[in-house]
């Protein structure tokens, strides 16, 4: 019986006009392998702390530790993207990408209180994220729990909180030096300028290619998603509605916190 591991890491921010989570399945038994590859692919990049370092922002922009010898070279980021690709198109059972709009978000939470009772949008995309892959396990007949691994970030403890409520696994945070973490940043990263594109990020997207379309899940969500998740909260909690954000008199906790009001997600502005 195989043993499955999902892997998922964030791109853009909160706090912009799109946040998005990506993630890839990889088995126990090619871990090591995807490892290999990734690695062999990378190992001509500056290291960050004595650990081979990948991040595709940073990477493509030629900012941080490439600034020096990276900064421009938009054929070579484009082969390198397209071997770490590569690698994740032959060792991957399937990749997903869930798509926070941020201005709905805010939207709806303006006048529900929302983020309260549903989760704040980090946790939110885990949660969805996690839904993918048991899906994806559901329809390949996996029935062996997948154990889902993020990066370690803050937030995480917000993520505790939402799966817990909803008697889920809890995700393990796990360093960035992880292959696989990298693989979901750059996964994350191309469905975030796909959305968002930048000069640079045009120079580099065709290595996406290299990644087969069925091989990808894909969600966008936006008003009306957060709506229907809200009435599916409201129906799991017997038809208890989700407060407005005007009545100050009624607060909202998780089951298992009851002496814990939750707190509302606070977007601060984007800087120009």
């Amino acid at each position: 019986m195989a043993i499955y591991t999902g892997y998922f890491d964030e791109s853009g921010d909160e706090h912009q006009e799109s946040f998005v989570l990506g993630g890839l399945v990889l088995d126990a038994d090619s871990v090591r392998d995807f490892d290999v590859a990734w690695s062999e692919a990378i190992s001509d990049l500056p290291r960050k702390n004595g650990e081979l370092y990948f991040h595709t922002t940073d990477f493509v922009s030629g900012n941080d530790v490439y600034r020096e010898r990276w900064k421009g070279r938009y054929d070579d980021k484009l082969r390198l993207l397209t071997n770490l690709a590569g690698a994740i198109a032959k060792f991957s059972y399937q990749t997903f990408s869930v798509v926070l709009n941020m201005g709905d978000f805010s939207r709806i939470d303006s006048f529900l209180q929302y983020a309260e009772a549903i989760g704040h949008p980090y946790a939110i995309a885990c949660r969805i994220g996690y839904t993918q892959m048991h899906f994806w396990a559901e329809r390949n007949g996996v029935f062996s729990p997948v154990k889902m691994l993020v990066e370690a970030r803050q937030g995480m403890g917000e993520v505790y909180q939402l799966f817990e409520k909803d008697r889920l696994p809890q995700p393990s945070p796990e360093s960035k030096c992880v292959p696989a973490i990298q693989a979901a940043d750059y996964i994350a990263w191309t469905r975030h300028r796909r959305r968002h594109p930048t000069e640079p990020s045009r120079r580099v997207m065709e290595s996406w290619e290299t990644v087969p379309s069925y091989l990808h899940t894909d969600q966008i969500y936006e008003f009306k998603d957060y709506v229907d998740i809200a009435k599916n909260i409201v129906e799991a909690n017997n038809n208890l509605p989700i407060p407005l954000r005007s009545d100050k008199n009624t607060k909202v906790v998780f089951t298992h916190e009851q002496k814990r009001v939750r707190s509302r997600f606070t977007r601060r502005p984007t800087k120009q």
